[in-house]
């Protein structure tokens, strides 16, 4: 990204766009905000042969840089979530399949059927057991994906490991932008909508 190149956290919906077509080597539009958060803003985008996608777009901040890095080093081990359709880290940016408009857990929860908020609880428990157990012999896969799409980016627990006395992480390096050209993941697994 160049220096005349607007931060992710001041792009708009346009300059999102742009980017995650660039990624995929295929025309996007029609963006719609799903929301995002304070550190993320998450659009759907259409495809040009009609199907749809979602793009995730990060500002530059410690802790959007460190959401961008385990998302997409977590989406990279292909154990859940949606698939992965490609990864620019210089703007920071996702892309990867839409799972639709399913309710989410908090929907459920607090929608007025108690035996779907219990069939939800229950299948969110399920499937946090069955993501742990897959998990655990893949720390090492995961260390190397957090390197290759977060740099020097810090942990929350590396971050967190030295605190001054007032509760904050005392080193929060940022983020290296000299990794070399634009990665591209792919990976696929169950769904899992963490937008």
């Amino acid at each position: 990204m160049s220096t005349d190149d607007p931060r992710p956290d001041e792009m708009s919906m346009e300059a999102i766009l742009r980017a995650a077509s660039k990624v995929l080597g295929v025309e996007l539009s029609d963006p719609a905000d799903l929301g995002g958060s304070l550190r993320s803003t998450v659009l759907r985008c259409r495809t040009a042969e009609g199907g749809s996608v979602i793009v995730k777009a990060y500002g530059t901040e410690p802790d959007a840089l460190r959401g961008f890095t385990a998302e997409a080093a977590g989406l990279s081990l292909r154990l859940a979530g949606p698939e992965l359709l490609g990864v620019d880290d210089s703007v920071p940016l996702l892309v990867m399949t839409d799972l639709g408009n399913a309710p989410t857990l908090a929907d459920v929860l607090l929608g007025h059927d108690p035996k779907a908020a219990m069939d939800g609880l229950l299948a969110w428990a399920r499937g946090l057991g069955r993501l742990a157990a897959e998990s655990v012999h893949r720390r090492a896969d995961l260390a190397r994906l957090w390197t290759t799409y977060g740099g020097d980016t810090p942990s929350r627990e590396e971050a967190s490991v030295a605190r001054p006395e007032h509760g904050r992480p005392a080193h929060t390096a940022p983020r290296s932008r000299n990794r070399g050209a634009t990665g591209t993941g792919r990976g696929s697994g169950p769904d899992r909508d963490d937008r």
